[in-house]
């Protein structure tokens, strides 16, 4: 074998191993978490009420931890597939006022039941969608 091929050989090797590297980190990269406080302005097209809006805090490691309006909220923010979901939500179970208690559980169904979070193109605005693409939450960004 002559000398050029070898070193041809040589180079082709790791350079095709490079892209091999370079097409998987491509596929594999992560989206970004939505970190910061976040408050409910909409739940099912429907503005929230008082005294305890619904909020939650995410940070930049994807913990969440928030407020239903009733009782404290814990979940994870997770990637699965190409979207960001919310993972192992648990909340305490305080009873409070009829209304309060209906607009947490309507809440947390749309944590639970998210399949995709798409953020306004000046990141104020964290929307929560459903598998049919139907809103179920809109969150405003609260100044930290």
């Amino acid at each position: 074998m002559s000398r050029a091929k070898t070193v041809a050989k040589t180079i082709a090797f790791p350079v095709s191993m490079l892209s091999a590297v370079m097409l998987l980190s491509a596929c594999s990269s992560s989206l970004k978490i939505p970190a910061g406080h976040w408050q409910a302005v909409a739940i099912n097209d429907t503005a929230p009420i008082g005294p305890q809006i619904p909020s939650l805090n995410i940070s930049k490691t994807g913990e969440v931890s928030g407020q239903g309006g009733c009782n404290r909220i814990v979940s994870h923010i997770v990637q699965k597939s190409q979207a960001l979901v919310f993972q192992n939500s648990i909340s305490t179970r305080i009873a409070c006022p009829a209304a309060l208690m209906e607009q947490e559980s309507r809440f947390l169904s749309a944590m639970n039941n998210t399949v995709a979070m798409w953020l306004n193109p000046d990141s104020t605005l964290l929307s929560l969608k459903a598998s049919d693409g139907a809103v179920l939450a809109v969150l405003k960004r609260q100044q930290d």
